[in-house]
């Protein structure tokens, strides 16, 4: 197995926007990317799926992953990639417009039911950009950044409230819904050519959208509280919860399918963003009491499964050489430990919802062959955020029109390492809007305790929190006492990004 030491990430001059330096980054790559085909281009993003959850990952009391496991052996496995925040939605935000989250509208919390898109029109979205390269753009699975859902009155849905609906005001608002009408502020208004999926699996409406349709009508009314996971709202023939990934997984192999079919029409971006291993845990009975780990554990040994039939279909189809794929998580799990003793952070600290690594550090494996070394480990720290303008760059295209945060990691998936990574600070938030950032070895935690009221840590009352992940992953050992003019260098770093500009329009 080889090992890449992530000495160093390409170093941000301070002072300069994060968008002029890009400009450069995008052209430089684009000139060396023409000796190649572009690829197509497949991410795979699992939902609540802790680090520690993949037996590649965390060998100690193993949930079986083999077709993950044989990814991680063909391509590269990252150990200190992170997700720009430690719960869906903003991720989600990140990820697409390569930006960090919290400078969209979303400062803590997700998106809830039926609330509005916040993506917002004049941000180019990382399809949006891949489209004027040629590339066909398809979402199948979750959304989670707010839809505009049609009525029959034309006003917003949420319109009559001025706070949150309670049970009884869901089913209203479910008979509210135009659902003939048109979805839109979806996939396919942000540069998705196709989409198909769920908004939210455990939010109203439990209906499937295929485009900016609502794919079929409405079934009956899902109000018995037996039977849901979330909110009241109106059902379609088709769903139950534990279909939801299995028609994921049908649609992604279709769509491959079709690419294969059309060789000629250009090469393909294809995210999936899969319902598994987010609440409810739902697995498929075929999956049920397949693994020692109860249904957590089964649901993620069925993601394995699916991920495992999409990679093969891709050797099938022989698309497999000319496509970079990508798997990762949106954050970190909902428990750190199940009760089978199997912990789904690998001892990290905190959880879902936290400013702790448990929260933020996510799996991240890539593959390509004859690209990305087979069978190696890189200890380079990337962010989701990267995507965007790596992903842009292997296309050809430059993003300097617009800020991101994130910057081409395309040297980290060649060599495993990244040339002056070590200056390079990254920024992370909880659920409660509380800031974190990784720069070298340093954790700096701009807040007391968890950062999330989901979370309480009566260990960690101290206003702020400085770790030398080097000597300390778990986060155990405040040395905010021992070291205050790091925590306070760290500081400045911090505040200094978070006042670049939010972005130039286009």
């Amino acid at each position: 197995m080889k090992r890449f030491k992530g000495i160093a990430r390409h170093a941000v001059v301070r002072g300069a926007t994060v968008g002029s330096f890009l400009v450069g980054v995008a052209v430089g790559f684009a000139s060396a990317a023409t000796s190649q085909p572009m690829p197509n281009i497949v991410v795979i993003f699992a939902d609540d799926l802790g680090y520690g959850d993949l037996q590649c990952y965390n060998p100690e009391k193993p949930i079986p992953t083999p077709h993950l496991d044989q990814m991680a052996r063909e391509g590269c496995r990252y150990t200190q990639a992170y997700a720009p925040s430690s719960v869906c939605s903003p991720t989600r935000y990140g990820l697409l417009t390569g930006q960090y989250p919290w400078r969209g509208p979303l400062k803590n919390g997700v998106v809830m039911e039926y609330e509005p898109p916040i993506v917002d029109p004049s941000i180019i979205t990382l399809p949006e950009r891949l489209k004027t390269a040629g590339y066909k753009t398809a979402c199948i699975g979750k959304w989670h950044l707010g839809i505009d859902w049609p009525t029959r009155d034309g006003k917003p849905l949420l319109s009559k409230y001025g706070q949150r609906p309670t049970f009884d005001q869901f089913k209203l608002l479910a008979a509210d819904i135009d659902y003939d009408g048109k979805v839109r502020g979806g996939p396919v208004d942000h540069g998705f050519d196709y989409y198909y999926g769920e908004d939210v699996i455990n939010f109203p409406p439990y209906m499937f959208v295929e485009n900016d349709r609502f794919a079929n009508p409405p079934d009956r009314l899902r109000d018995k509280k037996k039977e849901l996971s979330g909110q009241p709202g109106m059902m379609d023939a088709d769903w139950t919860d534990a279909s939801v990934f299995p028609k994921q997984v049908a649609k992604v192999l279709a769509y491959l399918d079709l690419q294969a079919a059309n060789p000629n029409e250009g090469p393909f971006f294809l995210y999936w963003t899969a319902n598994a291993v987010h609440y409810p845990i739902c697995p498929s009975s075929e999956y049920v009491k397949k693994t020692q780990h109860g249904i957590y554990g089964d649901f993620v040994h069925e993601l394995d499964d699916g991920v495992g039939k999409v990679l093969q279909r891709l050797k099938d189809r022989h698309l497999d050489n000319t496509t970079l794929v990508i798997f990762t998580s949106d954050n970190g799990p909902r428990s750190d430990k199940l009760p089978s003793g199997h912990t789904s952070t690998a001892g990290l600290r905190g959880m879902k919802s936290t400013g702790w690594d448990g929260g933020l550090k996510v799996p991240f494996i890539a593959c390509w062959p004859q690209v990305v070394p087979s069978n190696s480990v890189s200890d380079t720290v990337i962010s989701l955020v990267d995507l965007y303008p790596t992903l842009s760059a292997l296309a050809g295209v430059q993003c300097g029109d617009q800020l991101a945060d994130g910057m081409n990691i395309i040297q980290a998936l060649k060599t495993g390492s990244l040339d002056g990574g070590a200056a390079r600070a990254i920024v992370m938030a909880s659920v409660d809007g509380g800031f974190s950032l990784r720069l070298g070895d340093w954790s700096y935690v701009d807040h007391p305790g968890s950062g999330s009221h989901k979370c309480t840590d009566d260990e960690e009352n101290s206003p702020q929190q400085l770790y030398n992940l080097q000597s300390d992953a778990g986060q155990r050992n405040n040395l905010i006492a021992k070291y205050p003019e790091k925590a306070s260098e760290l500081k400045r770093e911090m505040e200094r990004i978070k006042k670049l500009p939010a972005r130039p329009s286009r």
